[in-house]
């Protein structure tokens, strides 16, 4: 899709990946905070092996119950 857009408007394809890693960075945190754990634990993803802990942790189970950071917004039947 972006790459479409890139062609369109002529703009290069980092300004659009600039734009978005805000976004992504706020989903990687609000993951975190699904697993009951702060988003500072990002940070330990700056040394290289240590990147597969926070893959584990993107792809596994959320709690089932509420945490320090809020509900659990799966678990609401209206």
């Amino acid at each position: 899709m972006l790459f479409f857009v890139d062609m369109t408007l002529g703009t290069p394809l980092s300004i659009a990946g600039i734009l978005l890693y805000p976004a992504g960075f706020c989903v990687a945190i609000r993951r975190m905070h699904d697993l009951g754990k702060t988003g500072w634990l990002l940070l330990i993803g700056i040394i290289p092996l240590i990147n597969l802990i926070i893959l584990y942790w993107f792809v596994s189970e959320g709690e089932d119950v509420a945490n320090d950071y809020g509900e659990v917004p799966t678990n609401t039947v209206e």
